[in-house]
């Protein structure tokens, strides 16, 4: 898919469901498709970098032709707008699924689970293997809400936080605009 909340809509089910239920047999058959969407959204979408881009996505370069005519798909959830490649909420499902599967890695230690260790493709080629942990999870996310947090800079444009509006905007177009 091109958008962002198939992967975090499954991630956020699972952790749903063995928050419900316990089940550690769940657990252990679907944590490593959670690695791998955790995975994806680092490494494929530039989330080491603190913000997710969606650019790599067909389709999502975040421009308007004119009369704010969109030349770029739908973003997720949001299907009748063309959001930034960046948006705010491609990070706030991004920071969320940091969170859900740093709570799954606990549980799975917790669980005694151990299991091999995924790998995926990336989009320079090669593969990589997982190796986060809760930890790193953990660290990502705060990592991800500094960068959320940070003010507007219509420079730049950067930061979602209009402090002048006291909201936070959905990020900036190709064309530099919000």
């Amino acid at each position: 898919s091109r958008q962002i909340d198939n992967g975090y809509n499954l991630v956020e089910a699972v952790k749903l469901y063995y928050e419900f239920t316990g089940d550690k047999k769940v657990l252990a058959d679907t944590l490593n498709r959670c690695r791998k969407v955790a995975m994806f959204m680092t490494y494929n979408l530039d989330g080491e970098s603190g913000l997710v881009d969606l650019s790599n996505f067909v389709g999502h370069n975040g421009g308007i032709i004119a009369d704010g005519v969109s030349q770029t798909i739908a973003s997720s959830y949001w299907d009748v707008l063309s959001l930034s490649p960046k948006s705010l909420y491609a990070q706030v499902l991004y920071y969320q699924t940091l969170q859900n599967v740093a709570y799954l890695e606990k549980a799975a230690k917790d669980a005694g689970l151990t299991l091999e260790n995924p790998t995926i493709k990336l989009n320079e080629g090669g593969e990589i293997a997982y190796e986060f942990d809760e930890n790193y999870l953990l660290t990502l996310a705060k990592k991800v809400a500094h960068e959320v947090q940070k003010p507007v800079d219509n420079v730049n444009k950067t930061g979602f936080f209009d402090e002048g509006k006291g909201r936070f905007i959905e990020g900036f177009n190709m064309h530099g605009n919000v």
